[in-house]
């Protein structure tokens, strides 16, 4: 394991509600515990645990990684990607996966819109927060 790639998992532990973690490779293991003082509950302040916001920078909704791991844009038994540039998203629609070994987090759309940029390509590693991709709301009519 690469010091970089250690760094980053100290940092990812350190912003998340996981406690411990270890991993085991070809010859060699690594065990991870978090001692800081959390929030009662365990749970972490609103503004990390959200996947769906405006991005201060640039006014569009973001929607993000929900885990560390590697991004997925289709299933792994279908070739068609969940989301492409511009299509549409609804609300609750899953626009990707995050793969961490065997198991997958779902990423969901919080909100309607059409997809405006993809920042992450499929197989790319993401942490916890990335930005996957940029949201353009999608105009109601009520006529």
């Amino acid at each position: 394991m690469e010091i970089a790639f250690i760094a980053e998992l100290i940092q990812h532990l350190q912003q998340s509600t996981i406690e411990e973690m270890e991993l085991r490779g070809q010859g060699c293991a690594l065990r991870l515990k978090a001692e800081q003082t959390r929030p009662s509950g365990g749970a972490l302040p609103a503004s990390k645990s959200q996947t769906l916001d405006s991005d201060k920078q640039s006014n569009k909704l973001v929607i993000r990684a929900t885990a560390l791991g590697f991004f997925e844009n289709q299933h792994p038994s279908n070739e068609q990607p969940f989301v492409a540039q511009g299509s549409e998203a609804r609300v609750g629609d899953i626009v990707g996966l995050v793969r961490q070994g065997r198991f997958f987090s779902v990423v969901r759309a919080e909100t309607e819109g059409h997809i405006g940029s993809m920042l992450k390509q499929n197989g790319e590693t993401v942490a916890f927060g990335d930005v996957l991709f940029e949201l353009n709301a999608r105009e109601r009519s009520y006529t």
